[in-house]
């Protein structure tokens, strides 16, 4: 189970912030695209900086990812708090694995 209090600040924050684009978006779901797209928002975070470096063009990425987020299912009525899709939670659990 995630547990976001053993995350970075700043990666709580990409958490906060994909959850709440999946709110605002409708999908019922985050998965990695509305994780990518947070920590892309970012601007004092090390991601773009890191992929910059990598020769990824961020403005275009960025974009891609949000076109991605925009084709997700939406959910009808009110919305709902999103749940963390089965890879990523995977993600997450790997994550803490190797952190202990």
């Amino acid at each position: 189970m995630l547990r976001p209090e053993r995350l970075t600040i700043k990666a709580q924050d990409a958490l906060r912030s994909a959850l709440e684009q999946a709110r605002d978006h409708g999908n019922p779901v985050v998965n990695d695209a509305h994780l990518l797209s947070a920590l892309l928002m970012q601007d004092d975070g090390i991601v773009q900086p890191l992929l910059s470096k990598a020769g990824v063009v961020v403005p275009r990425l960025a974009n891609r990812t949000e076109s991605e987020i925009t084709a997700f299912p939406r959910q009808a009525g009110a919305p709902a708090t999103p749940t963390l899709d089965r890879t990523l939670q995977k993600v997450f659990e790997r994550g803490e694995k190797i952190a202990k």
